[in-house]
């Protein structure tokens, strides 16, 4: 005779094997992802959650074990009329029960990458379902304390609108509460070919954790880890394995925060005071990191959020994708400056501890930058974009004007960069923006250089002993 796991786990197999085909990602949560043996009942059931894509939705919901519960015509009005978020269904089969939420990608997405750290006030979700919930949460924020939540409910086309926090923050703004609707904090995954959940779920720990810093931010390991084992214990019976590992991936996001703020001040002391010469102004600190770092790590973050790559990964190579322009550089060309970042990288990522994955992840973001070569990964493509749009968004054209001190030089500069980093940014609404910039400069140089002709220079005119552009 079948125990109660077996049987569950019996049960969600033939439910993955009629949906596996329509989905981008499933995974199970709740009490029967992380309780023992020992804690299973017979009322344990089976709650999974299930990412489908508008096309696929209404043969989801017309799979062998769903079809019924909701006309797809009324699952569609309410999430295209903003009455819900996401669909919950609940269904038997032999005689367990299944709570399988429906979610879009785009939902899921947005529900990993929101900005925690500044988010002031509880975020509401909504969702609908084919049968009431009438049950309380009892919420533990990471101060300890237990805070208890009533779903609201509501009839609308023959089922039922639950609107419920998918986080709680306190009062004082002062620290998050936690996270009933987040339950992928612990997760079984099922199916992720392209790797979907995972991505997203690691920015989930991402965003919890720099909350954490930021309310906290002189916290102990020790202490952190109380306060995360706080918010994610509530009513479930860990096993100790899912505790370890859970508090192992978040913390390495927290230690990762304190790594990011010591590869930046050695990057920031590596780079230049003004010396008074105008052909390295560009590589000053004041300069640099203001007006091309900074700016790109901001575009950075804008597209992980958008398009799900890794903040760190990306914010990381940024800071180092340009040191070979100070570091053992022997000229007054830049050339090869890529190359010589790679070799100072390597050592600082290695001092740093960083992980060899999350490394040669790096790597390839710097390598990107190279306009010879071409991105390996969704980071590096982001991290390229970043470098080339900074620069059409920024006073970085304006700047090497000031340094060059040569028109001449600086006009056939700035019509070679205009063109060759507007073909480096790789997604299609970064197009969208840097082209009427890139059109503008080109228009204008053009414009100069059809009028520029009748007025040809006097054979003495020309150079004025000032440095080129690089």
């Amino acid at each position: 005779m079948m125990g109660r796991k077996e049987n569950l786990n019996a049960t969600h197999e033939k439910f993955l094997e009629s949906i596996k085909h329509l989905v981008i990602g499933e995974f199970l949560v709740g009490s029967f992802v992380y309780a023992e043996e020992k804690n299973l009942s017979k009322n344990t059931d089976l709650d999974l959650i299930c990412i489908v894509e508008d096309n696929k939705l209404t043969q989801f919901l017309e799979s062998k074990f769903l079809i019924g519960l909701i006309d797809p015509e009324v699952a569609f009005d309410v999430l295209n009329n903003k009455i819900s978020d996401y669909l919950v269904l609940k269904l038997h089969i032999d005689g367990i029960l299944l709570s399988v939420d429906v979610i879009s990608p785009g939902f899921f997405k947005k529900m990993c990458n929101i900005d925690l750290v500044n988010q002031k006030e509880s975020y509401i979700s909504h969702k609908y379902g084919n049968e009431p919930q009438l049950n309380k949460y009892g919420v533990s924020g990471f101060d300890g304390r237990i805070h208890n939540v009533q779903k609201k409910i509501k009839e609308y086309r023959g089922g039922y609108s639950i609107e419920l926090p998918l986080f709680f923050v306190s009062n004082e703004g002062k620290y998050l509460h936690g996270i009933p609707t987040i339950k992928y904090i612990t997760h079984k995954i099922f199916i992720d070919p392209e790797k979907f959940l995972e991505k997203n779920l690691n920015k989930f720990y991402f965003n919890f954790a720099k909350r954490l810093i930021n309310d906290y931010p002189n916290l102990q390991k020790e202490k952190c880890e109380e306060y995360i084992l706080n918010t994610i214990n509530g009513r479930n019976k860990f096993p100790e394995d899912y505790k370890v590992n859970l508090l192992k991936k978040i913390y390495y996001f927290v230690s990762m925060e304190k790594k990011i703020d010591s590869i930046r001040k050695e990057v920031y002391d590596l780079f230049l005071d003004d010396n008074g010469e105008r052909r390295y102004s560009y590589v000053r600190r004041d300069w640099v990191f203001p007006n091309h770092f900074d700016v790109m790590i901001n575009l950075s973050k804008e597209m992980c959020k958008k398009y799900g790559g890794d903040e760190q990964v990306c914010e990381i190579a940024i800071l180092l994708h340009d040191v070979g322009l100070v570091y053992k550089r022997e000229s007054a060309s830049p050339e090869g400056h890529e190359e010589r970042g790679v070799t100072y990288a390597r050592g600082i990522l290695s001092k740093n501890m960083i992980p060899s994955t999350t490394s040669e992840e790096i790597i390839k973001c710097i390598n990107a930058t190279d306009a010879k070569e071409e991105p390996e990964s969704l980071n590096a493509k982001i991290v390229r974009t970043a470098d080339a749009l900074s620069q059409f968004i920024s006073v970085h054209f304006f700047s090497k004007a000031a340094f060059s001190g040569d028109w001449d030089s600086y006009v056939g500069w700035l019509k070679k960069k205009a063109t060759n980093n507007f073909k480096k940014i790789c997604f299609e609404d970064e197009i969208r923006r840097a082209a009427p910039i890139r059109d503008y400069i080109l228009n204008a140089i053009a414009l100069h250089e059809k009028n520029q002709v009748n007025y040809p220079k006097e054979e003495n005119e020309g150079e004025n002993g000032l440095s080129k552009v690089d």
